[in-house]
This record gives structure tokens, sequence and C-alpha cells, in this order.
């Protein structure tokens, strides 16, 4: 029930060009609009020269300067009412979050996503009018109230969030990496507890940084997965019982399937005779590509689509990209390397997905 994201009423400042033109002290209020809203007076002077009944100087001013404006009461000046979305938490949860634009519109993430749903419907009123567009007397009018938009409850937990976004941090600084990305996810449901990026941003002031930072990881783009996919390659090994744990393999640092050579990464010195269960702690590439030989690349494939590897989730936010898997052309040479993780690509929340469901 905590507020991650709300909107805040706000002040915006316009001008009536005309009546501010007429005004005998048009050049002081020119100035003391640039002056207290710290705007170019050359771009307050190309508004008041308009010729228009209605123009914004600056919207989703601060509350000193609408009270500044308020005690000059200068003549064409008004103040209106607007909301702003506002990040309470400031970067927490941002990529997940996205923001919004200068009119409310969802621009990344969750506001993007469900825009439709947080924005509501606008009030209108109609009303009977001649030629001229006057007012008709004892015409009909009607008036449609607006509708507000709805308020989303998410899966994300603050705390759990909050720690993860923390911990990530500190490896992204230990690795020095170029980026770093985290998933907390429920194992039962597969509900998202937590989802973040780094570096990140604060959606408050999102045009401070490059749009690159807005980008999330776990859901817009994919990886190869490299030696954590072996967790994924040993569930299927031990559910169609092609192998048990204490089965014994050999490495010798490397091995030939289908005129392919697969190197151990300690091939300078092979594992030699050990157990399936030590061959996986080993992180043993040979290994795995043996045992995936014995499963055969049609059987592998039925589970990488089981596991969803050959389709996006569907999770609820925008941009998802879909993995790469070779698919139905797969033949033995493609199983061994997939077994390791190399020559196929998966996006961060089928990976969660799929850990959730072996654990599960």
């Amino acid at each position: 029930g905590n507020a991650l994201a709300i909107s805040v009423e706000c002040y915006s400042v316009y001008i009536t060009p005309k009546n501010v033109r007429d005004a005998k002290n048009s050049a002081e209020i020119i100035q003391g609009l640039a002056d207290i809203l710290e705007v170019d007076k050359a771009k307050v002077e190309e508004k008041v020269a308009k010729n228009s009944g209605f123009e914004y100087i600056k919207r989703r001013i601060s509350d000193e300067q609408a009270q500044s404006l308020r005690e000059k009461k200068y003549t064409g000046v008004g103040l209106t009412t607007e909301y702003k979305r506002s990040y309470p938490k400031g970067t927490l949860a941002c990529h997940v979050l996205g923001f919004a634009g200068i009119d409310n519109q969802g621009l990344a993430g969750l506001e993007l996503y469900y825009d439709k749903d947080l924005t509501g419907t606008p009030g209108k009123l109609l009303l009977e009018v001649d030629s001229a567009q006057n007012n008709i007397p004892q015409s009909q009018q009607e008036f449609i109230p607006a509708v507000e938009g709805y308020s989303v409850t998410l899966t994300l937990d603050e705390t759990v969030q909050y720690i993860t976004e923390r911990e990530l941090e500190k490896v992204y600084n230990e690795q020095q990496a170029a980026g770093a990305t985290a998933i907390v996810m429920n194992v039962k449901t597969g509900a998202v507890l937590g989802m973040a990026n780094y570096p990140n941003f604060d959606p408050n002031n999102y045009g401070d940084v490059d749009a690159e930072t807005w980008k999330n990881f776990a859901v817009n783009g994919t990886y190869e997965p490299g030696s954590t996919f072996k967790m994924v390659s040993s569930s299927m090994f031990l559910e169609e019982g092609v192998t048990s744990a204490s089965d014994h393999y050999y490495c010798a640092g490397s091995m030939r399937i289908s005129g392919y050579n697969f190197k151990c990464w300690r091939s300078y010195r092979p594992h030699g005779d050990q157990t399936f269960a030590q061959a996986v702690g080993n992180s043993c590439n040979p290994v795995m590509a043996q045992v995936a030989f014995k499963l055969g690349y049609d059987k592998f494939y039925e589970y990488l689509r089981g596991f969803g590897f050959d389709r996006k989730t569907g999770i609820d936010l925008p941009g998802e990209e879909a993995g790469l898997t070779i698919g139905e052309k797969m033949k033995v040479i493609d199983a061994a390397c997939n077994s390791f993780g190399q020559n196929i690509n998966v996006n961060m929340v089928q990976m969660a997905a799929a850990f959730s469901s072996l654990v599960n």
C-alpha cells in the first residue's frame, strides 16, 4: 500500500497576449514574468506578440513562484491548476514505474503500459451556441463529469526492491560493469517482487539522463545466459531420467560432437572422472554436452518450449524483447551448445521464470 507514483496538484502560468500588450505596464509584466519564472525574456516577448487568446508561459511552477505572481496581480496573466506525476521514492523502481510527460501521458514503464487505465476521462460541458459562438440563453446544457483513472497495485515489495537496488549498486561498482540487472520473483506464482537496473535515474527528472539509461534490460534486452543455463538443462536431464546425480562422466578437457570441439573452461587441467552432480558443481561443459547428446535434440527443444524460451512471457511492461532459439531446425550440435547456455538468447524474465519453475 505504499505510494510509488502519485498525481499532485500544481500551477501553470498563462497569458492573454492582447491584454498584456494593452497594459500600461506591459514592459514591467514581461520582465517580471521572465524574472519570477526564470525564463528567457525574449521567449516571453514572443508569446506576448502572438495573435491568440491563450498562451502558456511556463507549466508546473513552484508554489513560491505562484505566490509571487498572485501578489503582483499582473494584467493578462493567470494561473491554472494542473496535475503532475510525482515519484515520492525518487529512484526506487524507476525502470519499472517509468515516467509521464508534461501532459501526464505515460512515456515508459508501467506508466506507459497502463496509461489508459491511469489517465481516466476528462469532463465536458456541452452548450448550444449561435454562429458567432455566443451561448444561447435558456438553451440546453449538459455537464459530463470527469472520471478519475484507476489506481494500480503492483506485486513489487518496497523493502525487497530497496534491498535489491542497494546490492545491485554494490555489484555494479565492484565489477566495474557496463550495467547490472536483477529480478526477485515468487517461485510459486511468478510475481515480480523486485526488478532493478543500474545505473538508475530519478523519474521526477528523467530528462537529466541519457535515454539509454531509461531502458529496463530485464524486459527490453536479451543476453546469452552461459553457465547459469546449466541448471535448466540439468532439470531436463534428471526429469527425463537420462542421467542421475551419481552417474559418472569423464572430462578430458574437451570433446568432439558432430565435428565440433567443445572445450572445458579448465581444459588446462581437466576434471577427469566425476559424478553428474560434481560436473554441475564444476560447471563442466563437455559433460553437459554428453548428457544433452543422450537426451536428444528433439526432446531438448520440447523442454525449451515448455519453459517458454521460444516466446515472450507477456509480462505487463512495454517493449518486451523475445529470446532467440534455433527452433525446430535444432540439431544435436545445437542442443549441446544450448546445454551450457551458448547459442541461445533469453530475456531475464524468461530466465527468472524458468528458475522459479525448476525450483518450485
